[in-house]
């Protein structure tokens, strides 16, 4: 068994920024990726139209300056091949490969009390570590629906994040299950590519207008020279992005007021549309006028009047922002094109896949060559749960997670000692630029083992009084917000059967977050416990 400082899991955003600090710091660190190459999510999900729905410039590293300045973004929302060479160019220049070790699986991973160390197990090797550091992601486990009579069908089915390698999509008759991130951008980029396309819709979106556009070399020249304006800005905004808002509110503005402000937001593209007005996130009342201006977009667009009613959200119950903001600017067009079919799942069920497609609960039958799940993921909990994780006591994680998936400020758990699980439930994550919370995350772990370090600790633990009380002012924040009016959202957990329903998300933004850490920090992490 291999004795180490480190053992981190997962080779994205967060996995490569934990080995490359602790690498600095003289640590011993392996990192163990699934995959057979690194970039997490940006390895995994090579579809067509995979993109960023964060402004590129934004969605980087901070700690490297001569990469900020080196780097080359082209578009605005980068592209996926764009953002894995960026990740493979930051592990080649901090000499990271050497410690990395893909096609290897962590299989289990146990306390031992008595030595104040991780025994864990691989597909590879075995190790002993102090520090267990989790950097599994956010979307990286695959919500695969299991469909009734999928074995006797003759083509081909695959999850949007498992794209098969030099897998051509021209010419074939698709069907794509799902309407989210994913969805949208694969149904808008393969449309005019294939002979014909079936989208299986069981709720629409809104979609925002993204905006999409080549970055100019003047527009590179200003973002690089003021990048630390613009760094500051980001870690003390309420999302980790540069966004913008007109404030106030919806109801208190005038019809000719709200429409110019969304207007000028829709024209621009991006997430800033929900920033307006103050109250679009908290008010329902005041987010239907938000909702009333977008089902006009879809109508403008759209030709088939009922096409284009089965692609509105009901306002009364989709509330836009209450789910994660889609965003792509050629997707409703898609629709005007012949061979594009929308497939209603909420009037329809599928009874049984069929050797060349599907039969729905009406008798109605489709053919497809290619059924395409972008069906999701089992966010912030599934990767970690895959894993045969034990604590104190031998504390199961599927057990302690079974009731609630509470993580003390997102990153610690209660029994689970010098574990820290990056960006989990609790912190702000999927409602926050990641590459930013994934930082702050690096930070706060280079904090705590320094300290650990100068005071001669062996261990640290999250007391359970502060997890507790963590996981209750997440919900807290949550409550007064349009977040609570839609709990079918992959946010709740709600898209996995059997999964313990409770809202993951940390709302009270970056800047907040970033201040209690600095509190905790300062009075030397009053909520764990070290020995």
């Amino acid at each position: 068994m291999y004795q180490l400082d480190s053992l981190i899991v997962g080779a994205g955003f967060a996995g490569l920024h934990a080995l490359q600090t602790l690498k600095k710091k003289g640590y011993t660190s392996i990192l163990c990726e699934a995959g057979s190459g690194i970039g997490g999510t940006w390895f995994w999900n090579q579809y067509p139209g995979a993109r960023c729905d964060v402004a590129s410039f934004e969605y980087s590293y901070s700690f490297d300056t001569e990469l900020e300045q080196e780097w080359r973004w082209s578009e605005r929302y980068a592209k996926q091949p764009e953002i894995l060479n960026y990740l493979e160019e930051m592990a080649q220049k901090h000499e990271l490969y050497p410690h990395i070790r893909c096609n290897t699986t962590v299989t289990a991973a146990h306390w031992n009390d008595g030595t104040q160390r991780w025994e864990v197990a691989t597909s590879q090797e075995n190790y002993s570590v102090r520090f267990l550091i989790m950097a599994t992601g956010c979307l990286s486990k695959p919500n695969v629906i299991n469909l009734p009579g999928r074995q006797i069908f003759k083509g081909e089915i695959f999850h949007s994040s498992r794209w098969p390698d030099n897998f051509s999509i021209d010419a074939k008759k698709v069907a794509v299950m799902g309407t989210g991130s994913s969805g949208v951008q694969i149904i808008s980029n393969i449309a005019p590519h294939v002979d014909q396309l079936h989208v299986l819709q069981r709720s629409p979106h809104w979609i925002m207008r993204a905006g999409h556009r080549m970055i100019s070399d003047t527009e590179d020249a200003e973002k690089k020279a003021n990048y630390p304006v613009l760094r500051e800005l980001l870690n003390n905004s309420l999302l980790g992005m540069d966004v913008t808002g007109g404030g106030g509110s919806a109801l208190d503005a005038s019809p000719e007021e709200r429409r110019r402000r969304y207007q000028t937001s829709w024209d621009e593209g991006g997430p800033s549309f929900l920033m307006c007005f103050d109250d679009l996130l908290f008010s329902l009342e005041a987010n239907a006028t938000a909702c009333e201006f977008l089902a006009e977009k879809i109508t403008e667009v759209v030709a088939d009047p009922r096409t284009s009613a089965l692609l509105t959200p009901d306002i009364s119950r989709f509330p836009v922002g209450a789910r994660r903001l889609v965003m792509d600017d050629n997707y409703y067009s898609r629709f005007n094109l012949p061979h594009v079919h929308l497939q209603d799942m909420t009037s329809q069920k599928i009874e049984s896949m069929t050797p060349s497609g599907l039969k729905f609960s009406t008798g109605e039958e489709i053919d497809f060559d290619v059924l395409i799940l972008a069906t999701g993921f089992d966010a912030l909990t599934g990767a970690m749960l895959d894993i045969d994780i034990s604590g104190r006591h031998g504390l199961r994680l599927k057990e302690k997670w079974k009731t609630s998936p509470d993580c003390y400020m997102g990153l610690f758990l209660a029994d689970f000692p010098n574990l820290f699980a990056i960006t989990g439930p609790g912190s702000p994550s999927v409602f926050s630029n990641v590459v930013i919370s994934i930082e702050q995350h690096i930070a706060m772990i280079e904090s705590i083992i320094f300290l650990m370090e100068e005071k001669g600790y062996s261990s640290f633990n999250a007391s359970t009084e502060a997890e507790l009380e963590w996981a209750d002012s997440v919900r807290n924040i949550a409550g007064p917000t349009v977040f609570t009016a839609v709990k079918s959202s992959w946010y709740w957990g709600s898209n996995i059967p059997g999964k313990t329903q409770a809202f993951l998300p940390y709302l009270g933004g970056v800047g907040t977050y970033r201040q209690l850490c600095s509190e905790s920090v300062t009075a030397q992490w009053p909520g764990l416990r070290f020995q």
